[in-house]
């Protein structure tokens, strides 16, 4: 490597304290000029303060405040960068930024400042707003100390706590929400807080929403709200007031309804994201001027009702409650009146005050109580349900629903008379001791309902009951004492010819002895039919059934006194030493069986005890030219030493029936299975069965 010359050494250094010479003269240059400028414009301003008032005045302030961010530059003197500085924080101040209400009225504002606070009473306690100074008030304002206004910037919503509202839950904040609503505000904000409103009725006179910050902080107490126009809730929990439940003798519900609607016209009643809980009645509409009311409830959550959760009385267009939960509802010391989760439309008076549709979807509902009543000749004395309704059209679907305690008639799980219901992919579990967990009255004409896939299960009660046409397919039901697992049949006012199909269950239900409920022996629940078809006006076929019983029944499958024709095909009745009939057709009355019905009984399992019979068919008419076709059929009485009975028809002898057997199966000790018939017309190919006329 090279080595320097002391020569090129010294020039070096010389250009070094050269360079630092010149940019230290070049500093304090600069240095004297920005002081002959300040110096400069200090003059000019008093010069200009001794100056008549039309000499223009420079802007030297901006000067050295106004810096775009092109200007700006490292190289900018320490002056200049303090002044930028100290006009940031100036403007603030004019924005105006204070912590509440008294600061901001202690302050010295101007007319056409714009001002904001971080909240009412202190900072931060949600009632942080924005206020316009002005000589003259608005509605909305506050008064200075210097005697101007902060007039609150608000439109069509108003947040409670800028009105004033505490929100701690002692002080009644009941006058700023009437404040609200008397202003014409149609949306209220409530922030987090416990807004005690004193059992007050807060009357809304028209459409008004009332929006929480969160549901559970958002907290309305003691409330007594009545709605005339319709009512939107979101985010907030309405409370009755009392933390104590009705389920016990000392406890009262002191708030009888929390919130009434009593509708003009077609309106609305939206409640979301919500909590509803000790109060008698959550929400109640009754009729008014033929009025209409749709309603959505979703999301919510309604517990310790004393009565009804959702008690809308009246004509509804387009209802929907979805992914909604509703426990504790009711009492035992209930005897009379309405105890549901939801009752919509007139249940019990039948006056035909319904909803277009109804959709009731994903909710859980847990927990209903009443009263014990014994009497069997009770009736309607209370109407205990989760869901009772009445529409033209509705869906109930996929709910969880559970737990529906106090013996007695009129206690359904769910209750409906509608024209066109679907009730799908429900799980239902003790249901109650009414006519059915599922229970659909219909109505006069062309009902019919269709019942698919829900898995039903309990300690005792009936299944599936059903008034109208119907289609009752897919469930699975299991009670252990039982009365009936799916009854359908019609109204004594339906003339229309609906059909009903039972298809594709899988049925176990039956437990040997009475029921003991509460101490009380309960008549014997297996007296029964696990399957009865009761006067259906139009066809009745019972397919494809899996039947599992654990008792003795009277009959297994049964259809009495049906119009039209019959068909029981397919079906499985493992009741292997067990009594009783496996199917039984019949009719009661003269009048009511179709003189030339055909009855298919084909392709069916029968697994039965000892004398017994597999296929009992009975009717009472005279004149009738019926045709039975008894084909395929696998009867087993492996288990039997007494005589039993394949099938046993009987008829007048006069009729002019024709009955056909062939192709059937037993499985029986020798010579102790036989078919004994009246018909006139007998058709037997099948080989191994006795015939006995």
């Amino acid at each position: 490597m090279r080595k320097l010359t002391n020569k090129k050494r010294t020039l070096i250094w010389v250009g070094i304290v050269l360079l630092i010479f010149v940019t230290l003269m070049f500093v304090v240059r600069r240095c004297e000029i920005n002081k002959n400028d300040i110096e400069k414009d200090e003059k000019q301003i008093v010069d200009a303060e001794n100056s008549s008032s039309d000499e223009i005045i420079p802007d030297v302030e901006s000067k050295y405040s106004i810096l775009t961010e092109d200007e700006y530059s490292e190289d900018a003197s320490i002056e200049e960068i303090e002044i930028f500085s100290e006009s940031e924080e100036d403007d603030n101040i004019e924005d105006g930024n204070y912590a509440c209400v008294l600061e901001m009225k202690q302050a010295n504002l101007e007319k056409g400042e714009k001002v904001f606070t971080d909240g009412y009473y202190k900072a931060f306690d949600g009632g942080g707003a924005e206020y316009v100074i002005s000589d003259t008030p608005d509605i909305l304002h506050e008064v200075l100390e210097n005697g101007l206004y902060a007039n609150l910037v608000a439109e069509t919503s108003i947040n409670i706590r800028q009105l004033g509202a505490v929100g701690d839950g002692t002080v009644d904040d009941f006058q700023y929400f009437s404040k609200a609503i008397s202003l014409g505000f149609t949306e209220i904000i409530v922030p987090v807080g416990i807004y005690n409103l004193g059992y007050n009725e807060l009357l809304l006179p028209n459409n008004i929403s009332i929006i929480g910050e969160n549901v559970n902080d958002c907290i309305l107490e003691n409330v007594n709200i009545t709605a005339r126009y319709g009512l939107t809730l979101k985010n907030v929990t309405c409370e009755g007031g009392t933390e104590r439940s009705l389920r016990t003798p000392e406890a009262l519900i002191e708030a009888s309804v929390m919130l009434v609607v009593s509708p003009i016209g077609e309106q609305s009643i939206e409640y979301e994201n919500c909590i509803f809980k000790n109060t008698d009645i959550a929400s109640f509409a009754n009729e008014s001027d033929g009025s209409f009311l749709n309603d959505i409830v979703k999301n919510c959550i309604f517990t310790n009702i004393g009565r009804v959760a959702v008690y809308h009385s009246l004509n509804e267009k387009n209802t929907s409650y979805c992914n909604n939960f509703f426990s504790e509802i009711g009492s035992k010391l209930i005897n009379s009146g309405p105890v549901a989760a939801i009752w919509i439309g007139d249940i019990t008076n039948n006056t035909y005050t319904q909803s277009q549709y109804i959709e009731i979807r994903n909710n859980t509902f847990t927990n209903l109580y009443t009263a014990n009543d014994f009497d069997p000749e009770s009736k309607h004395s209370i109407n205990a349900n989760f869901i009772a309704i009445r529409a033209e059209k509705a869906d109930i679907d996929a709910n969880n629903i559970n737990n529906l305690v106090g013996y007695g008639n009129d206690r359904e799980a769910v209750y409906t008379k509608v024209r066109s219901l679907t009730v799908k992919n429900n799980v239902i579990k003790n249901g109650g001791s009414g006519e059915g967990y599922i229970c659909n009255k219909g109505q006069a004409e062309n009902s019919n309902s269709i019942v698919i896939n829900n898995t039903i299960s309990g300690e005792f009660g009936c299944g599936i009951c059903n008034y109208c046409g119907a289609e009752i397919c897919n469930n699975s039901v299991q009670i252990n004492y039982c009365k009936a697992a799916i009854i359908s049949g019609s109204r004594s006012d339906q003339i229309d010819g609906m059909p009903v199909t039972i298809k594709g269950n899988n049925i176990k239900c039956g437990m040997t002895g009475s029921y003991i409920y509460s101490g009380t022996v309960i008549d014997d629940y297996n007296s029964g039919n696990l399957i009865k078809v009761i006067s259906p006006t139009g066809s009745a076929d019972v397919s494809q059934n899996i039947l599992y019983p654990q008792a003795e029944y009277t009959s297994y499958i049964a259809i009495g006194n049906a119009k039209d024709s019959i068909s029981i095909v397919g079906n499985i009745i493992d009741g292997l030493n067990l009594g009783g009939n496996g199917i039984s057709i019949y009719s009661t009355s003269k009048s009511e069986s179709n003189a030339n019905q055909i009855i298919v009984v084909k392709e069916n399992t029968i697994k039965l005890g000892g004398g017994n019979r597999a296929v009992n068919i009975s009717f009472v008419e005279q004149g009738t030219s019926r045709q039975t076709l008894y084909q395929d059929n696998e009867v087993d009485f492996s288990d039997s030493t007494v005589l039993s009975y394949a099938l046993v028809y009987n008829c007048d002898s006069q009729n002019n029936d024709f009955l056909n057997i062939s192709g059937n199966i037993s499985n029986v000790n020798a010579g102790n299975l036989v078919i004994r018939s009246t018909s006139k017309n007998l058709d037997n190919t099948n080989e191994g069965f006795a015939i006995v006329q």
